[in-house]
C-alpha cells in the first residue's frame, strides 16, 4: 500500500499527531514506572542486608540528629555573584576540597570518589530551570562521594564529620531514614572547607553512600534522568504539540532524534528487560592473546577512578597519549591501525575479563539497555547477549559489560569513556583491540 504524504495543515492530522505523541509519552512513563518498581525491590533487599549490622541503629540516630541540627538552605557566599564566578572558583579550589575530604573517608573505612567540577551546560540548566536564575543556590559544582561497605563504617564517618575542625556542615539531607520513593538511600551534606584560603569558601556537596545500594545506582539514575526530560502530558494534553513541545524540547536541549530513540527503545520494553538474570558466570574461558589472533591494540586506560578519556563514542577518531607508555591513557586512530576492522576485543589489562563483539553490535546503532550479542567472553565460549547502553543522552556511552549493565561490580564492565567515574574499572586497567575478521 502506498504511504500517504504528510499534510502540513493544522487540521485533523496535526491533532492526531499530537495525541499520538501524548500516547507515546504515556507509554514511556508506564515502562519507567515498572522499571522503578523493580529498582525499589533491589534497593529494599540491599537495605535489609545492611540492617543486620549491629551499628545500624546508631547510624540512623546520628544521621537524624545531624539532619535536624543542620537545616539551613545553602547558598554560595556573596563574593560569588554569578555562574562564572562559581565555576572559576570551583576550578581553583576543587583539588583542595578533595584532598581534605579523602583522608577522612578513608580513615572511616570508606572509598572516596572525587567528582569533576560540574560542567557549565549542566550548571546553567539547573540555575535556569531549578533555581529561578539564582546562581548562588547552585551548591554542587564541587562534589564528591564516600562509599562505605557497612553501616558501621558510615557511622564512623558521621562521627568524624561531627568532630572535625576543618569542615563546616551547612545542611544535611537525611535520605537514610527517609529514602526516596525508589528506595534509594544516602546522605547528602553541603559543606564548606574551613582551611580554604577564602574567607568565605565555596559550598560543596559530599554524598555518603552504602556500597550495596551504590552498586545499583547507575541503572536507576538513568531511569531518573529519562523521567526528568519527559514533558508533563497530564497538565493539559491539548497543549502538547508545536507550542508546548517546542518550548520543552528547546529547554531540555533534546533533539527530535533523541526523543524518537527514547520512545522506540523504551516502548519496545528494552528497559524492562534490564534485570535479566543469566546466573553466575565463572571467568574460565582463556584470554585470546592478541599476538596469536591478529588483534591490534588501539586504546588503553590504566587503573584509576576514571574510564577512557576519549569522547568519540568508540568511533576510533580520538588520538592522544603515547602507546609506549601504559602508565597513562592513550589511543590511536582505529582505521589507520586496521582498515575495515569489524570486531572489538575489550579486555582488562591482565586479560582476566574480556569479550569479543562485532563493531555493529557495539556501535552500529543507538540503543538503551538493549540486549546486544557477544561472540565470546571470559565467561562463555558460546554467543550470548547482555544489556548495554549506547545512548545519545550520555557522553560516557557506549557502556559495554560482560553481564547486564546496572548490576554494579557484578556486571564486569569492560568499556566506558568521557573519563566516566561511576562504573567499575578493572583493577589492571582496560584495553581495546580491533581486527578485521
Amino acid at each position: 500500500m502506498k504511504r500517504k504524504k504528510k499534510i502540513k495543515s493544522e487540521g485533523d492530522d496535526t491533532v492526531t499527531g499530537r495525541m499520538n505523541f501524548v500516547k507515546s509519552i504515556q507509554m514511556i512513563e508506564e515502562q519507567l514506572k515498572r522499571q522503578a518498581g523493580q529498582d525499589s525491590i533491589l534497593y529494599n533487599n540491599a537495605w535489609m542486608g545492611l540492617e543486620l549490622d549491629t551499628n545500624t541503629p546508631l547510624l540512623l540516630e546520628s544521621i537524624s540528629r545531624l539532619a535536624s541540627s543542620h537545616t539551613q538552605a545553602p547558598t554560595q557566599p556573596q563574593r560569588l555573584k554569578n555562574l562564572n564566578d562559581i565555576i572559576f572558583d570551583a576550578q581553583t579550589c576543587n583539588d583542595t576540597y578533595h584532598q581534605a575530604i579523602e583522608p577522612l573517608v578513608e580513615s572511616a573505612g570508606g572509598t572516596y570518589f572525587a567528582g569533576k567540577v560540574k560542567d557549565r551546560e549542566r550548571c546553567a540548566f539547573k540555575v535556569e530551570n531549578e533555581y529561578g536564575g539564582d546562581a548562588r543556590r547552585l551548591v554542587d559544582v564541587i562534589r564528591g562521594a564516600g562509599v562505605f561497605t557497612s553501616c558501621t563504617d558510615m557511622y564512623k564517618m558521621v562521627q568524624t564529620m561531627e568532630s572535625t575542625s576543618t569542615i563546616s556542615i551547612i545542611r544535611c539531607k537525611d535520605r537514610i531514614n527517609k529514602p526516596l520513593e525508589s528506595g534509594y538511600r544516602d546522605v547528602i551534606l553541603n559543606i564548606s572547607l574551613k582551611t580554604c584560603e577564602d574567607v568565605d569558601p565555596q559550598v560543596a556537596e559530599l554524598q555518603l553512600r552504602l556500597k550495596p545500594i551504590h552498586d545499583l545506582y547507575a541503572q536507576s539514575h538513568r531511569v531518573y534522568e529519562i523521567q526528568r526530560i519527559l514533558p508533563d502530558v497530564e497538565v493539559n494534553q491539548s497543549k502538547i504539540g508545536g507550542g508546548t513541545f517546542g518550548k520543552w524540547n528547546k529547554r531540555k536541549k533534546l533533539s527530535l532524534f533523541v526523543l524518537i530513540c527514547t520512545i522506540v527503545a523504551l516502548t519496545t520494553g528494552l528497559i524492562v528487560g534490564l534485570q535479566t538474570d543469566k546466573g553466575e558466570f565463572n571467568n574460565s574461558n582463556p584470554f585470546p592473546y592478541p599476538s596469536s589472533q591478529s588483534w591490534t591494540q588501539v586504546r588503553h586506560v590504566p587503573f584509576g577512578n576514571e574510564w577512557h578519556p576519549a569522547t568519540d563514542n568508540l568511533a576510533g577518531t580520538d588520538v592522544y597519549g603515547d602507546p609506549n607508555n601504559d602508565s597513562l591513557a592513550w589511543s590511536i586512530n582505529f582505521k589507520d591501525a586496521v582498515p575495515n576492522y569489524n570486531q572489538f576485543l575489550f579486555a582488562s589489562g591482565d586479560g582476566s575479563v574480556w569479550l569479543i563483539a562485532t563493531v555493529d553490535a557495539v556501535i552500529g546503532s543507538n540503543y538503551g539497555a538493549e540486549a546486544r550479542e557477544i561472540i565470546s567472553s571470559s565467561t562463555s565460549d558460546e554467543p550470548y547477549v547482555a544489556m548495554w547502553w549506547n545512548w545519545p543522552l550520555y557522553e560516557e556511552d557506549p557502556v559495554v559489560s560482560i553481564r547486564d549493565s546496572g548490576a554494579g561490580a557484578r556486571s564486569l564492565y569492560v568499556y566506558s569513556e568521557d573519563s566516566y567515574d561511576s562504573y567499575y574499572l578493572p583493577s589492571s586497567g582496560a584495553d581495546v583491540y580491533v581486527r578485521n575478521n
